[in-house]
């Protein structure tokens, strides 16, 4: 599998849409490489992800209400470094971080 990332932090993971952390799951799980590829002036070294994940307003949803539920809209989520296979640049590839 090949995926973009809209940012790769210091320790490796990823940060890219929502569902990315889902499929890299379903990647290792039978046996498929998953290789992320962006442009290295998306690694950003100085972000935690606590810091990088965008969460919009839960109105844009237009969920119904659901006593004791209460509705979040993510717009990213992180992937792990032991998800990823190799981390693809103008650079090359690099396997390890």
């Amino acid at each position: 599998m090949l995926f973009g990332a809209d940012s790769v932090l210091a320790d490796g993971s990823i940060i890219n849409k929502v569902g990315t952390y889902l499929l890299a799951l379903a990647a290792r799980d039978h046996d498929v490489p998953f290789y992320t590829c962006c442009e290295s002036f998306k690694f950003d070294f100085s972000a935690r992800v606590e810091n990088k994940l965008e969460e919009m307003d839960a109105g844009e949803l237009r969920a119904p209400i659901v006593p004791g539920l209460t509705a979040r809209n993510q717009y990213f989520d992180a992937t792990p470094p032991k998800l990823i296979t190799g981390w693809i640049t103008e650079q090359g590839v690099q396997h390890e971080f």
